[in-house]
């Protein structure tokens, strides 16, 4: 009996650290994921979110992740490239809408998407971290501004300063 008895504390100390072990794992993991990975996940898992950046917020689902930019698809069918430097916030608005995939990759910055509204000449609308909006056409991505000509005036916009872009 006294064998046995040994034997199931054993087993049950086992067990414990086991259990310690796998809580540890699952703490690490969780630590080590980046803005990014929970991005990526959220557009995933078809989250209906709130995008809080620049004092403003837009409601949608997330299709594309890059490194410092997400593409979030309005329920109005926009499609909105929000620099992720620029976030304040992000809530969770309903459970899964829709399960799919996200695009990884080209755009990666939003340096990167303006310098395709460049080259297509689409018009775009500029959100600022603070000022006004601006509608125009990205004539020129420099290092760390943008130049946008509107119908009267020529903008120089720090990149830093840029919060979303949508074609209009």
């Amino acid at each position: 009996m006294t064998d046995e008895r040994s034997l199931r504390e054993i087993r049950q100390e086992a067990r414990s650290f086991q259990e310690e072990i796998e809580a540890s794992v699952a703490e690490l993991a969780a630590s080590n994921r980046t803005l990014r990975d929970v991005l990526i996940d959220y557009g995933k898992q078809g989250y209906e979110l709130r995008i809080e950046a620049g004092g403003r917020s837009l409601v949608g689902q997330i299709e594309h992740v890059g490194a410092s930019i997400l593409r979030l698809r309005t329920s109005e069918g926009k499609k909105v490239d929000i620099s992720t430097d620029a976030l304040t916030g992000i809530r969770q608005m309903s459970a899964v809408l829709r399960s799919g995939a996200v695009t990884t990759g080209h755009p990666g910055t939003m340096i990167a998407r303006l310098r395709e509204s460049v080259q297509t000449e689409e018009s775009v609308h500029v959100e600022r971290v603070t000022g006004e909006a601006i509608d125009g056409r990205v004539v020129a991505v420099l290092d760390s501004a943008i130049e946008i000509e509107t119908a009267g005036a020529q903008w120089l916009v720090p990149i830093d300063a840029v919060v979303w872009v949508w074609r209009t």
